[in-house]
């Protein structure tokens, strides 16, 4: 019975679509992670700025809709991001134990400010899929690829902003340089903490867009459990993909799938425990860590803040 529903198309075709859809909000985050990195900078709230994003994304969606509540969203991540240079950058603050604090700090205040504000969940439409003509009738990959909500695109189009924006722009130059050598982009004349500060700010914004997603774009609601360990996984997956953002982004794909499989794979007759297939998709993770880690391109001066400025 169990292989037989396996077998059939229908199976792989929901759990794969599920998949590009959990992938985004995972996606938007290590992506933002990775600009972060490439400055230098190690971060280790992604968590806690997901969930901030989450609710004030469930805040905005329950105002003025679930557009507004992505807008939200990225508006919460940039202060947190802003908040987080400041601290660390600006301040010199251990940036581990920082990360630490916003990680589990963040996810507890959100949780807290969700129960203070609201006695009833706010009732909010997520996104709809919508179907492109002639791409939707593709088999196999129309169904995974082409009926999807419209904010499934920004995965792609995040993904090729950065990687053009890195490689072939002046801003992307100098992030890059004060990742690998901050005294030596100082020499140049590059400002290393203005620098620095601009790139935690859009890796908090891409963060809270994350969160923001989940809770209004795909869920409609905010959770204690919205997160889900999304944070530290983005954080693995930056460093299994060699920070290179495609790759970052084939990764996420490939974890979003595992939490598509386990979602679906609990409605099958099967005898497995709920808890093992809740932690395929961090198991797997891990294992992609320990075989894809690519310490050689790292940025050399990450997590070395030094005093340039």
């Amino acid at each position: 019975m169990i292989a037989s529903q396996l077998a059939t198309l229908e199976f792989w075709e929901a759990v794969f679509g599920t998949g590009v859809r959990l992938a985004v909000p995972l996606a938007l985050a290590a992506l933002g992670e990775l600009i972060g990195e490439r400055a230098g900078v190690l971060n280790l709230g992604v968590g806690g700025t997901m969930a901030a994003g989450a609710l004030a994304g469930v805040a905005g969606g329950a105002a003025a809709g679930p557009t507004i509540g992505l807008v939200a969203g990225t508006t919460a991540g940039v202060v947190a991001g802003l908040l987080f240079a400041l601290i660390v950058v600006r301040w010199r603050a251990n940036e581990i134990i920082v990360g630490f604090g916003f990680a589990l700090g963040g996810l507890a205040l959100a949780s807290f400010l969700y129960r203070g504000v609201y006695e009833e969940r706010p009732s909010i439409s997520p996104h709809q899929a919508i179907s492109l003509p002639l791409l939707s009738d593709i088999p196999v990959l129309g169904p995974v690829f082409f009926e999807q909500p419209p904010l499934v695109w920004l995965m792609p189009i995040v993904a090729g902003t950065i990687a053009f924006i890195l490689t072939r722009t002046r801003i992307g130059l100098e992030v890059r340089a004060v990742g690998d050598g901050p005294e030596a982009a100082h020499a140049k004349g590059i400002a290393v903490e203005r620098t620095r500060t601009l790139a935690l700010a859009a890796a908090g914004g891409l963060a809270g867009l994350g969160g923001a997603v989940l809770s209004v774009g795909l869920v409609g609601e905010y959770s204690d459990e919205i997160v889900g360990g999304r944070g530290f996984v983005a954080l693995a997956l930056v460093i299994a993909a060699s920070w290179r953002p495609w790759l970052l982004v084939a990764l996420c794909l490939v974890v979003g799938s595992l939490q598509g499989f386990q979602l679906r794979a609990q409605s099958l007759d099967a005898n497995l425990p709920v808890e093992l297939l809740q932690a395929l998709p961090f198991v797997v993770t891990l294992i992609v860590l320990a075989f894809g880690v690519g310490s050689g391109r790292a940025p050399r001066a990450l997590g070395r803040l030094t005093r340039a400025a």
